[in-house]
């Protein structure tokens, strides 16, 4: 009898009939609380309980009795609480003879409370999981891999994906749960395929950034084991990051071959400034029919290229500011377009919107973005085709996942530059803006590189689409304008003469010389001085003698002198009402694009011709005048 009554269960043992023999104090207890039966020898408490628990109980005793030994749950309500117990049942044998049973009764209420806390624990967490998974940005998947007979990763399966998955890929739940990659994206790269199979037989977690061809978006991806033969993935679409650092890296590239572009460009447009300038000079005391000004002529047409060359490596250089001014397109483009294209076998197709909003912009930069475009698209197209070139008003909004980072959202004009040619592959595509790449035989690998570094520099963005085998498709975003502008060109002047004495500051002897007997051959009477300095006391005399400049030319980089911004600045402080012209290599300084804010009343960049000389010094002396 101790040995039941050093126990907590509540313990009961009964002969044959089901009548009680033995019971310890706890059992007695527990009777008398929850059923109100003072239990004693003999007494079959069951019996004195409603009909359907004793029938339940009368069940369990032919079980028991049978020889079943088993165990069963009740809970019972007391006092508000409900009480949860664990039976026993184990028959007694005398021999091979059942002659009784034992009935140990257990108290688990609190062990079942402890379940109950933990399912609700555990379907808060499901719910919480289950928000989490629906509301997420990141995409989550999970995926069963698929082996073949060697064990090897061949496929993997779909088992569920969230939202985020779909927002992010652009694939539907619907139609891809259950479906293998293979099916949904046959050209899925192996190493997606290699990656996930390791992780999913190896069970080691990893983070990697991959790219996805079929769906040509960049991503970061965290990827586990969730359980044998199956991988997870979090994942964020991180494609604008990544084309943001490529214009990064491009912009970085641009501006190291810049740095040595400026320079030479600069030396060199000085040398031809004096070279087109002595070609026009001794073309003007020639016979315009004679053989020798035939070959000046061309003479000239080559410097015209030469300097066309030197735009370009200042043009994709740092800082390569366009002198902008309102530009209507509608009209432009297909003359520019017509103009690349002349002798070409190649014809062009305009899809032009009638209400193409303006943009500000530098003409001679863009008709030369616009003449590399066409003219790679011809060439792309050596037995001929149609070069499509389509102008439209588009709004970049600022939720538009595909366009660069460094596009801001707003009003743009779009232009699209599309051939019928051979396309270009995907390996190359990145690498068609960079500086001197180039797979032509006699490419300079300036052409793409020039046409990027203008549009940047007009706040805009251009990029490339092809496919190899089906052509290839340019696409430019211009900020659109409110300034209003004529749409008709200015009508081309003539050459115009004039009068009046002009200084003419450079530090290089060809350009003064040249350039001072152009000046002469158009009416003006000139003088010459090397830096700032000479200019700023020449000018000080002229005007104490009472022979005042009505114009100066100020060149704007003086090697180891004055400049012309420093020149001006004093002037302008000596006498407020100098009108001076600034002048440069650097075509892409952005003092020569906003010379008017530095104190110039007009711009000429060199090498210069006669006409526009002259037009700048006529623009300049005739409103003092």
């Amino acid at each position: 009898m101790a040995l039941i009554e050093n126990t907590d269960d509540f313990i009961l043992f009964s002969d044959a009939e089901a009548k009680p023999v033995v019971f310890n104090s706890n059992y007695a207890r527990a009777m008398k609380q929850l059923l109100g039966i003072d239990m004693k020898p003999g007494l079959q408490p069951h019996t004195l309980i409603d009909d359907e628990s004793r029938a339940s109980w009368d069940a369990m005793h032919r079980r028991v009795l049978g020889g079943e030994k088993f165990k069963e749950n009740y809970s019972y309500q007391h006092q508000g609480q409900t009480l949860h117990f664990e039976v026993s049942f184990n028959p007694v044998y005398d021999g091979d003879k059942v002659v009784g049973f034992c009935e140990y009764t257990r108290d688990i209420t609190e062990q079942k409370m402890r379940e109950e806390q933990l399912r609700k624990d555990r379907v808060q967490s499901e719910e919480n999981y289950q928000l989490l998974f629906e509301k997420m940005m990141d995409g989550f998947a999970v995926h069963e891999i698929i082996l073949d007979d060697q064990g090897r990763p061949v496929d993997y399966r779909f088992l569920n994906v969230n939202p985020g998955f779909e927002a992010l890929t652009g694939l539907s739940a619907k139609n891809i749960i259950g479906r293998t990659v293979r099916e949904v994206m046959p050209d899925i790269e192996e190493h997606w395929i290699e990656t996930y199979g390791k992780i999913a037989l190896g069970g080691e977690a990893t983070r990697f950034e991959n790219y996805s061809q079929p769906l040509d978006r960049h991503y970061e991806v965290h990827a586990f084991r969730p359980q044998a033969g199956q991988f997870a993935c979090v994942f964020q679409d991180v494609t604008a990051r990544k084309r943001l650092e490529d214009e990064q890296r491009k912009t970085e590239r641009l501006e190291s071959v810049g740095i040595l572009a400026g320079g030479i460009a600069h030396d060199f447009n000085n040398l031809l400034a004096s070279i087109t300038a002595s070609i026009q000079l001794a073309r003007w005391k020639l016979d315009p029919q004679s053989e020798s000004a035939r070959m000046l002529a061309e003479s000239e047409q080559a410097c015209v290229r030469a300097s066309a060359l030197t735009r370009q490596l200042l043009t994709f250089a740092r800082g390569g500011h366009p002198v902008k001014k309102t530009v209507h397109l509608s009209n432009k483009l297909p003359d520019w377009v017509e103009f690349a294209l002349h002798g070409s076998k190649a014809s062009a197709r305009f899809d032009i919107a009638e209400d193409l909003w303006p943009v500000s912009a530098d003409t001679g930069q863009l008709s030369q973005c616009l003449h590399n475009l066409v003219i790679n698209a011809d060439q792309a197209m050596p037995t001929g085709g149609t070069i499509s070139v389509k102008a439209e008003n588009v709004v970049i909004d600022p939720k538009d996942k595909d366009q660069s980072p460094s596009i801001s959202p707003g009003d743009y004009v779009k232009i699209e530059i599309a051939d019928q040619g051979i396309g270009i592959a995907k390996k190359i595509l990145p690498k068609i803006f960079d500086p001197y790449f180039t797979t032509k035989q006699a490419g300079s690998g300036l052409g793409l590189a020039t046409c990027y570094s203008i549009i940047r520099n007009h706040g805009g963005h251009l990029q490339a689409h092809s496919v190899l085998g089906e052509g290839s498709r340019f696409q430019i975003l211009l900020p659109a304008t409110e300034d209003v502008a004529s749409k008709k060109d200015p009508i081309t002047q003539a050459i115009v003469y004039g009068s009046g004495r002009v200084l003419l500051m450079d530090d290089d002897q060809q350009i003064q010389t040249v350039a001072g007997e152009l000046i002469r051959a158009l009416g003006y009477q000139v003088d010459v001085a090397a830096d700032g300095q000479g200019a700023i006391e020449m000018y000080q005399a002229a005007s104490k003698n009472g022979k005042p400049y009505a114009v100066l030319v100020l060149d704007l980089t003086i090697r180891g002198g004055m400049g012309g911004a420093e020149t001006i600045k004093q002037l302008l402080a000596i006498d407020p009402k100098v009108r001076a012209i600034v002048s440069s290599g650097y075509s892409n300084d952005p003092v020569m694009a906003n010379y008017r804010d530095h104190g110039f009343a007009g711009v000429v960049s060199k090498p210069y011709g006669i006409t526009e000389l002259a037009n700048a010094l006529s623009q300049v002396i005739k409103p003092s005048q």
